[in-house]
């Protein structure tokens, strides 16, 4: 049986490695497992901390109410800051340009990365619940939902569910202009360039599920229930990017539910207390 990833770091001596899996047992039997994305700059650990401490409406936290669930908090790779002068995790540099980096072709990468580093430790999960996918919830804040939607796609199983918080859709319109009936639009110059790439890579990661892709479609991916979450007010990722991603998942032929809130802590970027928690919760516990 494969094994699912250890309590420690992949690489403590190299800190662009995938850094530690911070992984809270269950009370019970094991029923269930949850793997939890952080954002930029935080960690595994420090997700779960920030969990601890986000209640519900009953003063509970969704550690304390998830009694039969395996609770999985990776962390992303070391980017080097050039602002900070300092390795940070990120499981997206787009915000640690240097300059004159081909953007394209750091995000593209760094998606495939984690991809296969996350695909991995979900299916590692799947293994230690008997095989059954189902049971298996994917969720992630910020950037780590980002790439958490793009390990939804890959796995191409039906997961449990996936929950995204506060976050955006890398490649968004390249999916849309590609799945939409009617032609794309062809700009030209740069831009003509640029949405070659862009449909380059999207092309690859799909490959194994983009023709069976749509709405009415019975692929069993497209059945993994999915809760997007924002805050309207959010600081960081604006909603109208939340909103896209949403969209995207439905010309897809995914069927997410869609909840906007105002007023969480973080200027918006945090889950807001405690109707957003609730709202997590009933999602996660709906799961079979």
């Amino acid at each position: 049986m494969t094994q699912p990833p250890s309590n420690t770091a992949t690489n403590a001596e190299d800190p662009t490695a995938f850094g530690e899996t911070h992984i809270i047992h269950p009370k019970r039997r094991h029923t269930h497992t949850l793997v939890f994305l952080h954002g930029r700059g935080s960690t595994g650990r420090e997700l779960a901390a920030e969990l601890a401490s986000t209640r519900m409406s009953d003063r509970r936290n969704l550690q304390q109410a998830l009694t039969g669930y395996r609770l999985v908090f990776p962390t992303a790779r070391g980017v080097w800051s050039h602002t900070f002068s300092e390795y940070t995790p990120a499981w997206l540099e787009t915000f640690f340009f240097a300059r004159h980096v081909d953007k394209h072709a750091v995000v593209s990468a760094g998606i495939a990365s984690a991809v296969e580093y996350l695909t991995g430790l979900v299916r590692a999960e799947i293994e230690l619940l008997g095989g059954r996918p189902h049971r298996v919830i994917l969720a992630g804040i910020s950037e780590g939902a980002s790439v958490g939607m793009w390990t939804l796609f890959c796995q191409g199983l039906r997961l449990g569910g996936f929950i995204g918080i506060n976050t955006t859709l890398p490649f968004a319109p390249s999916i849309q202009r590609q799945l939409n009936s009617g032609c794309p639009s062809r700009p030209g110059g740069r831009s003509a360039e640029e949405h070659r790439r862009q449909n380059v890579f999207v092309n690859t990661m799909l490959a194994p599920v983009k023709e069976k892709l749509g709405r009415g479609s019975t692929l069993s991916l497209l059945q993994t229930p999915v809760l997007l979450t924002h805050g309207v007010d959010d600081a960081f990722v604006d909603a109208e990017l939340g909103r896209e991603a949403c969209d995207t998942l439905n010309i897809m032929g995914f069927r997410p539910s869609w909840i906007e809130y105002v007023g969480a802590d973080e200027y918006g970027h945090w889950i807001k207390e405690p109707e957003g928690v609730d709202d997590l919760y009933d999602f996660i516990t709906s799961v079979e």
